[in-house]
Order: structure tokens, then C-alpha cells, then sequence
């Protein structure tokens, strides 16, 4: 059992075991967040605020003795889900108290679906907790849903700000800055190598990103965010290159996919050579993947050499 009860820092293993750590807790997490939410918006929140508590409760006293008998990653991930029951708990609470913000959005599973000012306590009140676990516990898993939720806070809390009737420049400003937030965190995560920690902010810092250029790009007439966004690709190639960090890569890709569909459909409609010259630099990427695979190695560490000292600590050792 030594073994499974001290894995590396970022739990990586993938063995059967670990396999079904990962899916009994996801299957957890369903059954006592959004599923459960579901089905009790019938008994009332009364009855959800009760039976949210009890099953917080129930579940930290699991995860404490699964810890307290070594098991790491699953209690860590029953912690998850303890973490994850945060908003229900909130939001029945707010509803039984009479503290509900928003009469519009009067159901809990309304939370997944729509943007709306009223959940930003049931976020603030989840990261909280998020933040708290991972002081008592450190599961990198615990990121999670912190990171989920402050991407559902930078669209939520503009409306906090500017009100219903926000523009989608102040959106796109709010969650640029949320997105940035959260990738100066992930990177001060991996200067101190806890990259397993660091990846979730990563993922959601970036869909904080891309969100902002969807709001931009709601504006027709204004061309540069999608010529923005093809940039901040290349950019991301590169640090994905650099950093050995997969999830910059397939958002990278995206970006510069989606500028090219606007091409397509805004500039070179009637260019039957667009198509024709998009192939042509899909040969030479995979072209250039190919000398990557060959000389990479040696290409990024002579970049590593000249890059600034903060910087080089981002760089994961070879």
C-alpha cells in the first residue's frame, strides 16, 4: 500500500486503482453536486439545505479517516466533493434565509446555465472553501473546482459591477483580467514545480481568455480581436513548446483555427486559393513538427539559456 499512499505530488499514476479513484470520484461529484441538486429542487430547499449539510458533513468525516489511514487520492478526492457542494449548500441557505438576490433564476440547476450576478456568493463562498481544503488537505485535485468556479465568477461578476446591462467590452475586460489572474497564479505554481496544481488554473485562466474574444468578437465592425487572437495562438504554441504545457497547445490551435474561419468567411469568401494556401501551411506545421521531433530538444534548450532568470525557473527540467 506504500505505493498508493505516496505517489508523486501530482498523483499521475495510471494504473487500475488510480483509474478507479478518478471515476468512483467523478462519480461522486456528479451524484452530490449537479445531480443532486436536481432531484431535491422538488424537496424543497429547506430539505436541500439539510440534506446538502448532512452529506458535506458525511463526506469530510470520510475523506479524514481515508487520509488518517493513508489513502491520499481518495480521500483528497472525497474532499473534492466536499468542495464541490459548496454552492448548493449556499444557495439554500440564501434561499431559506430570504437572502436570494435573483428572482429570475429561482433554480439551482439555473447555476450551470446562465450568467447572472446572484451566483457570485455561492462562487466566493466555494473558492473559500477550495482555498481552505487545500490548506488541510493539498490534493492538487482541490484546483479543480477552485479554477471552475472563478471561471463561472469572471462571467458573473461584471453583472456584480456594472449591472444587467454590462457591455461586452466591460465583459471581456472582467474576465481578461479574471483569466490573467489565474495564469499569474498557475505560473508562480510552476516556478515552485507544483506543476499538478498549477495545470487546472492553466486550463480555466485561458477559457478566461478565450471567453474575453468572444465578447469582442460579438463586434462586427472591429476586425482586430480576431487578429489578436491568431497571435496570442502562435504565442501559446511557443509557450506550450517551452513550458511542456499541452493545454496552451490545443487552445493555441483553436485560436488560430478560428481566425482562419473568420478569414474564410470574411475576407477570402471568394478565394478558391484560401483553401489551397491554409493546406500548403498545414504541411509546413507538420513539417516543422517533424524537425521538432528531431531537434527540439536541443532548440529549447538553447532558448532556455538565453531566456531571463525568472523566466528559466518556468521551465520544467528536462
Amino acid at each position: 500500500m506504500a505505493a498508493l499512499n505516496k505517489p508523486r505530488e501530482g498523483e499521475e499514476r495510471f494504473d487500475a486503482p488510480h483509474v478507479a479513484f478518478y471515476v468512483g470520484g467523478l462519480l461522486l461529484l456528479s451524484a452530490f453536486t449537479w445531480l443532486m441538486g436536481e432531484a431535491w429542487n422538488a424537496a424543497g430547499v429547506g430539505a436541500a439545505l439539510a440534506m446538502s449539510l448532512g452529506a458535506a458533513a458525511a463526506l469530510s468525516v470520510l475523506s479524514a479517516v481515508l487520509l488518517r489511514r493513508g489513502w491520499r487520492v481518495p480521500g483528497g478526492l472525497v474532499a473534492t466533493v466536499v468542495v464541490a457542494l459548496v454552492p448548493l449548500i449556499v444557495y439554500s441557505f440564501e434561499r431559506v434565509v430570504g437572502l436570494w438576490p435573483d428572482r429570475d433564476l429561482g433554480e439551482y440547476g439555473d447555476f450551470y446555465d446562465w450568467i447572472s450576478g446572484g451566483w457570485f456568493a455561492m462562487e466566493v463562498a466555494t473558492v473559500l472553501a477550495a482555498l481552505l481544503a487545500l490548506r488541510l488537505v493539498g490534493f492538487p485535485f482541490l484546483v479543480m473546482p477552485l479554477a471552475f468556479v472563478a471561471w463561472f465568477a469572471s462571467m458573473d461578476f461584471t453583472e456584480v459591477v456594472f449591472g444587467e446591462d454590462a457591455s461586452d467590452n466591460a465583459r471581456a475586460g472582467v474576465s481578461a483580467g479574471i483569466g490573467l489572474i489565474m495564469l499569474a497564479a498557475a505560473w508562480q505554481l510552476d516556478i515552485r514545480r507544483r506543476r499538478a496544481h498549477a495545470f487546472w488554473l492553466h486550463l480555466f485562466g485561458l477559457m478566461c481568455i478565450a471567453g474575453s474574444f468572444c465578447y469582442l468578437g460579438t463586434d462586427l465592425e472591429s476586425n482586430w480581436p480576431w487578429h489578436a487572437q491568431a497571435a496570442l495562438g502562435v504565442i501559446g504554441l511557443v509557450v506550450a513548446v517551452l513550458l511542456r504545457r499541452r493545454v496552451y497547445a490545443v487552445f493555441g490551435a483553436f485560436g488560430i483555427v478560428a481566425w482562419l474561419g473568420w478569414l474564410s468567411a470574411e475576407v477570402f469568401s471568394d478565394t478558391l486559393l484560401f483553401p489551397l494556401a491554409v493546406a500548403v501551411l498545414g504541411l509546413a506545421v507538420m513539417a516543422f513538427g517533424i524537425a521538432l521531433a528531431r531537434y527540439g530538444k536541443a532548440w529549447a534548450a538553447s532558448l532556455a539559456t538565453r531566456l531571463p532568470p525568472a523566466v528559466q525557473r518556468l521551465v520544467p527540467p528536462t
